[in-house]
């Protein structure tokens, strides 16, 4: 019965309703979204602060390295190899006297220190520590000798309020001939090391950079300090790295300077999305609002204009069913009368299996119809059910089958011939696959090997393939799968091994089944 003005002006009223609802929702989630999502993007831009810090303070640590790596090679550059040190064996050996040496070498120890302006001073000694020769540096003011270290080795450092930063670095003096001749100890100035640190804490804003130096017995003390946090709970980015065994460099920054920059992007960012998101919100509920003012009044009629026209063709879909399922019952019964009625066995045992054939037919589309899908039919329900009807048909057989089948959905097009093939190859089992007991045991197994391709084995308990098969000379069934096989963009194998197995592999895609 048509809808009244009065009940068409109710329900557009109605609607209407629900469209401002649904607008205020929507300004709401929107609203909400802003607020939940504020904190991940802050997280998310806080990550990416803390991996510019790190990647700064890899910087440094790779700097600092270089430098200490330079102060072994100013240290190793001193005159250890030259005629200092065959004047200190003789001096060892007692050829040369102890003020000769000192004569002899300290002009000579004290230019190679002039001539390099990194280095503050040198310090020559025995192998027992015992100061020989000395150049700008006081012995008093130097760290003890370790005559146990055999290579290059930091030994101290020195860290004035007024004077030079420097760093000490012990190098043993090697003969050929006499062996360990003595020590040099030379003292590095850390003014480029310093001047490098204080100039990466300006630009990455860490307001704490320690160098800590330790020793056997444990850490010694801060070597050097750029700036300080007065609040050490303050400082949030810390990072701690080692260079080589004797030095530690310590980086911090507290919350305060470290995300400043990321909390006023965050903001930003937050605000624009809030900004866009309103006018978009707004822009689209008046657009909604004005297209629901000229097309909510003829919904009502659309609806039964539709339901209408649905209902006819569901009527004539149920038709067409009705009538595609008779043609197949008609044409199967009418291959058995032709089969019954045959001459030959050959010709009946070929119009039989044409009319189980488009049984099987028969059977996919009653599927496919009962579920709704015209599109994709489930194969396990169909190789179920045809399973079942071939064990009726069979009850005299003893037929057995073992079904593997995975839970696949194939093309209506790829599941009728696959159908067809399972049948085929389960009915060559009932006739040839018996054991000397009767009995037959058919198995079936239907996988995925991708997204889509397929791979069917069926194989029985019988005697095998004969050699003139299994080499290519199939009869009327085998062929009819081989056909069926290359529709499927497939291919059919035949074996022997352990038991007579057809395999089918097929493609599932269902623009090209």
């Amino acid at each position: 019965m048509p809808a009244t003005s009065s009940q068409w002006e109710r329900t557009r009223q109605h609607q209407l309703n629900l469209v401002r609802l649904g607008i205020f929702l929507l300004i709401a989630l929107g609203l909400a979204l802003v607020v939940i999502v504020q904190w991940p993007v802050r997280r998310a831009l806080e990550r990416q602060a803390c991996s510019r810090f790190e990647a700064s303070a890899r910087l440094a640590t790779t700097t600092t390295r270089g430098f200490f790596d330079q102060a072994v090679q100013l240290a190793l550059q001193l005159p250890s190899r030259t005629q200092l040190r065959v004047e200190l064996v003789k001096l060892l050996h007692g050829t040369r006297s102890r003020e000769w040496y000192v004569e002899y070498g300290e002009p000579r120890l004290l230019d190679a220190v002039e001539a390099s302006p990194e280095i503050l001073g040198a310090m020559r000694t025995d192998p027992d520590g015992e100061a020989l020769l000395c150049a700008c540096l006081v012995p008093e003011d130097s760290p003890d000798v370790r005559p146990e270290l055999e290579s290059p080795t930091f030994i101290g450092f020195t860290r004035y309020e007024d004077g030079p930063t420097g760093v000490f670095v012990q190098v043993p003096i090697h003969h050929q001939g006499h062996g360990l001749a003595g020590f040099d100890i030379v003292h590095v100035s850390m003014a480029p090391l310093i001047e490098s640190l204080n100039a990466f804490a300006h630009s990455s804003e860490a307001e704490l950079v320690e160098l800590s130096f330790v020793e056997d017995s444990g850490p010694d003390g801060v070597a050097l300090e750029v700036g300080s946090i007065n609040d050490a709970e303050a400082a949030t980015l810390e990072i701690t790295k080692s260079i080589g065994d004797q030095w530690i460099l310590r980086i911090a920054s507290p919350e305060s300077v470290a995300f400043r920059e990321v909390h006023n992007e965050a903001n930003f960012l937050l605000i624009s999305v809030a900004v866009v998101a309103t006018l978009a919100v707004v822009l689209g509920s008046w657009m909604m609002l004005m297209l629901s003012r000229r097309t909510l009044a003829e919904t009502g009629e659309l609806d039964r204009i539709v339901g209408e026209q649905t209902i006819e063709l569901r009527t004539l879909l149920s038709e067409i069913h009705h009538r595609v399922k008779n043609d197949i019952a008609l044409m199967t019964s009418f291959l058995g009368l032709k089969a019954e009625a045959a001459h030959s066995d050959e010709t009946s045992t070929t119009l039989a299996e044409a009319s189980a054939s488009l049984r099987v037919m028969g059977e996919v589309y009653d599927v496919l119809r009962g579920s709704g899908e015209y599109a994709s039919v489930n194969i396990r329900s169909v190789l179920t059910s045809l399973f079942a009807q071939m064990k009726g048909r069979s009850a005299g057989s003893r037929l057995e089958i073992e079904s593997h089948i995975a839970d696949v959905s194939l093309p209506r097009k790829a599941a009728i011939p696959v159908g067809i093939i399972v049948h085929e190859l389960v009915t060559n089992s009932i006739k040839y696959g018996a054991t000397p007991d009767g009995g037959v045991v058919c198995r079936v197994t239907l996988e995925p090997i991708d997204d889509s391709s397929i791979r069917l084995s069926v194989s029985d308990s019988g005697a095998g393939f004969t050699n003139e098969v299994l080499n290519g000379s199939y009869g009327f069934g085998l062929t009819m799968i081989a056909e069926l096989s290359k529709q499927l963009r497939g291919t059919m194998t035949l074996s022997n091994e352990p038991e007579a197995t057809v395999i089918i592999t097929a493609s599932i895609e269902a623009d090209d089944a």
